[in-house]
This record gives C-alpha cells, sequence and structure tokens, in this order.
C-alpha cells in the first residue's frame, strides 16, 4: 500500500511532445502543491539519472501503455510505485483515465492505494561467449525476422536442457503482464500478473510441434540462433530493436518484484480483460 506521508514527494514524468500530457501535468502540479507536495517534473525520454536516483512517494506517469512500459523499464528493481493516467488509446496498463485524475491522486495521498509487485525479464546476449549487451523488459522480448518473408531457426534450451529447434516467423518470450498484447496475438496464454512464470509462444511455427509454454521464473531460457541464421532481430518491449547475427547467444530468466504499480485493488486486471474482450460471452446463433 502506498504509505500516506505529511509531504510527500512526487515524480511527475509526461509523454514527450504530448501537449495533452503537458497541459494535465501542469493542473495535476498545481493541485499536488496546494496539498503541500514536493513535485518534480520530467519528460519520458530525458535521461535525467540524477533526478531517477532520488527517492519519491510514487511516481504519475501521464500517457499511454508505450510511455508507461518505457519508464516502467528504468524503473526495474526500484520499489517506487507507478500510478499510471491514461492518455493513449488503450490504457491497460494505466490505473486511471485522465479525467480521474482528482480521484486517483486522492486515493494516492490517502494511502488507500495497494502496490502490487509484478515480474519483469532480465536478458544477456552473447557473442563467442562475450556478453554483448543485457537489459530487462517488462512486457516481452521477442526475436523475429527482418525484412525477408522466411521462417527462422532457433534452438531453445532450458535451464541447459537442449528442449528442441523451433522453425516459426519468432518467439516471443512473456512476462504475465504481457500476456495480453503480442503473446495473446500469436496464441500464447493468459497468465494472471501475480503468478511468478513467463511464457514461450512461437509466432506462426512452420512444421514444428511447440505449443505456447509457460515456465516458472527461476528457470532460465537459452535461445542460439544457428548457422546461417541471419537478419534477425532482438526486440524490448515493441521499443527497442538491437541485429543479432549466427551463433549469438540469447540468455532470458524471470524478475519477480521487478516493477511495482499502484492500484485501486486486485480485481483490475480481470475487469481490464472483460472490458477489453479477452473475457466474452460466447454468442450461439439460433
Amino acid at each position: 500500500m502506498i504509505n500516506s506521508e505529511k509531504n510527500p514527494s512526487i515524480l511527475l514524468i509526461t509523454k514527450q511532445h504530448l501537449k495533452a500530457a503537458s497541459l494535465l501535468a501542469n493542473k495535476i502540479h498545481a493541485w499536488l502543491e496546494e496539498k503541500k507536495c514536493t513535485v518534480s517534473r520530467m519528460q519520458a525520454g530525458e535521461d535525467d539519472t540524477g533526478l531517477l536516483a532520488r527517492r519519491f512517494s510514487f511516481v504519475v506517469v501521464l500517457g499511454g501503455d508505450g510511455t508507461l512500459l518505457g519508464v516502467a523499464r528504468r524503473f526495474v528493481c526500484c520499489p517506487t510505485p507507478l500510478l499510471g493516467i491514461n492518455l493513449g488509446k488503450v490504457g491497460f496498463l494505466a490505473e486511471a483515465h485522465s479525467v480521474e485524475w482528482r480521484e486517483i491522486l486522492t486515493l494516492a495521498l490517502e494511502g488507500r492505494l495497494i502496490v502490487l509487485e509484478r515480474m519483469a525479464l532480465v536478458f544477456e546476449v552473447f557473442r563467442e561467449e562475450k556478453r554483448l549487451f543485457s537489459g530487462v523488459a517488462v512486457n516481452d522480448v521477442v526475436l523475429s525476422r527482418g525484412n525477408m518473408a522466411r521462417v527462422i531457426n532457433l534452438d531453445i534450451a532450458v535451464q541447459g536442457f537442449d528442449l528442441c529447434r523451433v522453425r516459426a516467423d519468432g518467439l516471443i518470450i512473456a512476462t504475465p503482464l504481457g500476456c495480453s498484447g503480442y503473446a495473446a496475438s500469436a496464441g500464447g496464454p493468459l497468465v494472471h500478473p501475480d503468478i511468478h512464470a513467463f511464457s514461450l509462444v512461437p509466432i506462426c511455427p512452420f512444421f514444428c510441434n511447440f505449443p505456447p509454454l509457460v515456465l516458472p521464473y527461476p528457470q532460465e531460457v537459452r535461445v542460439t540462433l544457428p548457422n546461417n541464421t541471419t537478419d534477425i532481430y532482438l526486440t524490448v518491449d515493441g521499443q527497442e530493436g538491437y541485429s543479432l547475427q549466427t551463433d549469438d547467444s540469447i540468455h532470458v530468466r524471470g524478475l519477480p518484484g521487478g516493477v511495482h504499480f499502484a492500484r485501486r485493488d486486485r480485481t483490475g486486471y480481470l475487469r481490464k480483460l472483460k472490458a477489453r474482450g479477452f473475457l466474452a460471452e460466447r454468442l450461439n446463433n439460433v
């Protein structure tokens, strides 16, 4: 639960170049100062490491799901709660719409919001047994083909056990939070975000029997690009991309409690699934 503090310190982060976010931030800033809060501000794309390193009671993110994802990656392993106010189209990650900002912020200041921990992913890319780069993902890590419309080969191992070779358009490794995004479109399962697990979902598998697979977080997945596998890309949360080459090895593992989100209650995930048509009554043709 967000603690009610006498003089809370709050960070406002707005989507870059979005006038509506800037205007709303001005209103929220003034309102919070009237409530005796200390307010700091930045845009989502700014690289202010000094500001991000400070302690805040909670962080308010104004934008869509993409903005919140980008901010969440920067707060992985930080206990500061993120409170999303949606100005985009989907708003699956945000807790409130823009018209509800006074209501949701009042609940936050009164200590009436709970804080839910959500799993993230840690990935590392190795080339010739040397780590090339690493990072974190909140939704998913995706391996996919480049410009050519052809299947790719991916050798998959779990905990050092060689599982199989997948021939497909690509592979999605998704957190429970990310299972309702790209992974669901590719036929993956919906995994409740309270569960510490992640899923492997092939994209259009071709002549290979590899159904979507859910794994517990302690297990590490290793994906290796076999000989003559070229023009492959690794994409993080649909926002950051890296080019890969033959024999590269990608290691992915779960990170429980990686991100903290402020929520009204624990039923919000199921309510959002239902509201967005993931859980709908089937109509029988009479």
